[in-house]
């Protein structure tokens, strides 16, 4: 999480400065024009800079309440995205799934999911409510989440090859929990990440990445 925040943030003030120089000589240059609209460039850069640096804010919290409760934890976490990004969030959990189905190692790699996949449905969505649920079917949690954001083509993103990274860092955490993981979209219709993990699988250590 150290890391991302240094890349992600550090290239957007690199940004920010070429920017604002470049503003400031069009300006001089009596081009007020061009100025004005590199600054609204801008002001859109800054505006995403600053909710990616909530939503890291946001994660680095609910990682740490995951000590307490898995889903009080998954909880806080839609509490705070709904109040950050007025998304609105709807949770639903089994009654069937007890707090102690859920080793250490799982809670943390599940919350990494359910973090990258309301990420992608603020940030390519633009999504207004995103459904969150969790069920036990025959020995496995089910977990899906469901936005009702612009979508994208599956079928395109499949057969032409080139993954979003977000969708690979999801799908690669879903496999080291030995669990399936899916995704369905299509332009217009939303999209819905779902993952099936066997509650009896054997874990491996969080390797500390972050999504």
């Amino acid at each position: 999480m150290a890391r991302e925040l240094h890349d992600s943030l550090g290239q957007v003030l690199s940004y920010t400065s070429l920017q604002v120089e470049t503003a400031a000589q069009l300006a001089r240059a009596g081009q007020g024009a061009s100025a004005a609209a590199q600054l609204e460039r801008l002001g859109s850069v800054v505006r995403e800079a600053h909710a990616e640096l909530r939503e890291c804010i946001l994660n680095l919290h609910s990682a740490a309440s995951l000590e307490k409760s898995f889903f009080s934890g998954a909880r806080q976490y839609l509490d705070g995205y709904t109040r950050s990004y007025d998304i609105r969030t709807l949770l639903e959990v089994d009654p069937a799934l007890g707090e102690g189905s859920f080793p250490p190692e799982m809670k943390l790699q599940l919350l990494r999911i359910l973090q990258e996949a309301l990420s992608n449905a603020r940030q390519h969505g633009r999504a207004h409510q995103v459904d969150v649920s969790f069920r036990a079917e025959n020995g496995s949690m089910r977990m899906v989440i469901a936005d009702d954001g612009c979508g994208f083509d599956a079928e395109e993103v499949a057969d032409s090859g080139s993954s979003h990274l977000g969708l690979a860092f999801m799908r690669a955490r879903a496999e080291e929990l030995g669990g399936r993981f899916e995704v369905t979209s299509a332009p217009n219709c939303g999209t819905r990440v779902a993952l099936q993990i066997p509650l009896s699988a054997p874990l491996p250590a969080e390797d500390g990445r972050s999504v």
